[in-house]
């Protein structure tokens, strides 16, 4: 199975798993680090339990995420100690040959496991510095050339390749998954840390402000007017699409939420100008959508994100719409007539926001923000018309 190069790695807490040197494995959460600390200690939390325990390569098979990063305990010289000690060496790719990645300072060490049974044999780059006359020259030595050669014996084209390979990450990478192919293709998995992934869930949520504002609001006439809304409850559905590989911080989220009983009211009392008394009333069901663009900020526990995007609203159902005249002459009996009669059914317009989401167990996410949105109004008939709201959102979105 390939899992993520170092290169493409994510960091921080992560759904994962360790291998103990003896039982099952254990699942909770991953603490990725950076550089050469995976390379010394796991950092992990076990589900169920609140406090993170660290161990060191003697003390684990291995260790991974659920995302494709995997590392496993192997025993290698690591100046400058003289012999073999144990350290968590990142695995790039497996099959019939595996190949390791161990970060060394700003350099990379490269190790094969499959070529001699039982022995991990290491990829070399020497070089040496050479003086002639007044110059003087850097030497390479590709040993590790030769090495791959060997080691791709049983697939000659493979073998003859090697020659070109550059002692790279990526290059080396993809000799020794073309030689897995060759040699034995039903060891190779599929990429298990792709870019591009989907993922789902649900959301919850309730309206703290809502405002339906005719033309231009300045509440001079019935279509010059603002209508306060009242506090609404919505819930609905998203699908999570990340364009990077998975627990990449940017999203792109649609979400689909159905808003009952959404209602804009106004009262009005012209006395003792006039004799009389107004209430308008305005009730919709509306199923919005929206194509969310979300950034969420750092690796830790609670991650702060921030997010954009258009949205369509869509009235599903007119429930109320009515303005009532109430006469203060006593005696006189109150008349109602529509509002709006008239609507605007698809409307469009934008939302942004702001929140926190934490990681659960299972990879799952949690998450709890404000978002506020701006939407054409369903006025038909005026000159133009509008809908403000903002929400209090709280989302779970599955993580496999």
């Amino acid at each position: 199975m390939l899992t993520a190069t170092p290169t493409c790695a994510q960091v921080g807490r992560q759904p994962g798993y360790i291998l103990p040197l003896a039982g099952d494995t254990v699942r909770g959460i991953v603490v990725i680090g950076r550089g050469q600390s995976n390379a010394q200690l796991c950092q992990f939390e076990a589900s169920g339990q609140s406090q993170t325990k660290q161990y060191t390569p003697g003390e684990l098979r291995g260790y991974g995420t659920t995302a494709g990063q995997s590392y496993e305990s192997q025993a290698v010289v690591v100046p400058p100690a003289p012999t073999a000690q144990p350290v968590f060496l990142e695995v790039v790719t497996r099959g019939a040959l595996t190949l390791y990645v161990l970060p060394s300072g700003n350099a990379e060490r490269f190790f094969l496991a499959g070529y001699r049974p039982g022995k991990l044999v290491e990829l070399e780059l020497r070089t040496a510095m050479i003086q002639r006359r007044a110059q003087q020259f850097l030497a390479k030595q590709r040993m590790y050339q030769d090495t791959l050669a060997r080691a791709f014996a049983a697939c000659p084209a493979q073998a003859k390749r090697s020659a070109t390979v550059e002692f790279r990450l990526a290059d080396l990478e993809k000799a020794v998954r073309g030689y897995n192919l060759c040699a034995a293709p039903q060891t190779v998995g599929k990429r298990a840390a792709k870019r591009g992934s989907f993922s789902f869930g649900v959301v919850a949520g309730l309206s703290v402000f809502d405002q339906l504002t005719l033309g231009d609001g300045s509440n001079t006439g019935d279509f010059n007017q603002q209508y306060g809304g009242k506090n609404a409850l919505r819930g609905g559905l998203e699908a999570v699409f990340t364009p990077g590989f998975k627990g990449a911080p940017l999203t792109v989220r649609v979400t689909a939420l159905y808003e009952p009983g959404r209602t804009f009211t106004s009262e009005r009392n012209f006395f003792p100008q006039q004799s009389y008394n107004k209430k308008a009333v305005l009730e919709f069901d509306y199923t919005s959508f929206a194509a969310i663009l979300r950034y969420r900020l750092g690796q830790h526990r609670l991650r702060p994100y921030f997010e954009a995007g258009p949205a369509i609203n869509m009235i599903t159902r007119v429930k109320q719409d009515y303005l009532t005249f109430t006469s203060t002459t006593s005696g006189s009996k109150p008349y109602n007539e529509k509002l709006l009669g008239d609507y605007n059914y698809f409307t469009l317009g934008g939302g942004a926001g702001f929140g926190v989401e934490t990681l659960m167990p299972g990879g799952n996410t949690l998450w709890l923000g404000v978002r506020a949105a701006s939407t054409a109004g369903p006025a038909k008939g005026t000159e133009r018309s509008g809908v403000k709201s903002v929400s209090l959102l709280v989302g779970y979105t599955l993580g496999r």
